[in-house]
């Protein structure tokens, strides 16, 4: 009974290990993911500022 107890003890510690490396390796894509977003936006919002002040000293003349 002993034995059993220490291989469910085992397995268990196994389990939750396997279980936190998922979790933080699913939390680390998903901050890929959010740095990739933010880069994409600021660059889109750059653009954006660029674009409307080269539009503006066209439209002027």
């Amino acid at each position: 009974m002993l034995l059993f107890a220490l291989l469910w003890a085992i397995v268990v510690e196994f389990v939750s290990r396997y279980l936190m490396y998922k979790r933080q390796r699913v939390l680390a894509d998903l901050r890929a993911q959010f740095s990739e977003l933010t880069r994409l936006n600021t660059m889109g919002e750059i653009t954006a500022g660029m674009v409307h002040e080269l539009n503006h000293r066209l439209l002027r003349f």
